[in-house]
């Protein structure tokens, strides 16, 4: 397995592999913050399923030459670079979920639990990948979200509204029943 330290790491020989392939950031494949942008960037690639292909397929939607164009390229060239660094040899941390997206319906410690999700504000698509898969297999999922469409300003929770139509979406899809209950006010 290998964590973002580990990425920063492949990602630097990676940029340094791809120097003179570079455009918009050639002279900085080096420098720390860079290779922290990118990593985050590729970690941020990776909750959302997409992959350097698709990056480059965006790229090469845009303008031709554009600067925006170039720049998707540049890290194209280091994330699919990076890719090919750890086929094989290394799982990135990001990818996990992956691997225990299979597992969760064999488990014995989920079958028959109660499971709480609390403190989150949204969730990216593995993520709610793995909301579902629990949801098929333990016998109780709570997911605790702060939300009211009572309040003047309601649109400050549109985000958890758009949170609890995708995982509704999710069970409906499964054929799972599921009810929203509010917090009552003596429990706090």
């Amino acid at each position: 397995f290998i964590d973002k330290y580990g990425r920063h790491m492949l990602l630097y020989k990676a940029a340094l592999r791809q120097k003179e392939n570079l455009e918009v950031f050639r002279g900085m494949e080096v420098r720390s913050s860079f290779l922290d942008s990118v990593n985050n960037f590729i970690s941020e690639m990776k909750q959302y399923n997409a992959t350097a292909e698709a990056l480059k397929n965006l790229a090469e939607s845009m303008a031709k030459d554009s600067y925006t164009q170039k720049k998707l390229l540049d890290v194209y060239k280091i994330f699919a670079d990076y890719e090919k660094q750890i086929e094989g040899k290394y799982t990135d941390s990001e990818d996990y979920i992956d691997l225990y997206l299979n597992k969760i319906p064999e488990s014995n410690e989920i079958k028959g639990s109660k499971i709480w999700i609390y403190g989150y504000d949204s969730f990216a698509p593995k993520a709610l990948a793995l909301i579902g898969q629990l949801l098929g297999t333990a016998d109780d999922v709570n997911l605790v979200l702060t939300w009211d469409d009572k309040r003047s300003d309601s649109e400050i929770f549109e985000l958890t509204s758009i949170v609890m139509h995708n995982v509704e979406a999710i069970a409906d899809s499964m054929g799972i029943s599921h009810n929203r209950q509010p917090i009552p006010e003596d429990f706090a």
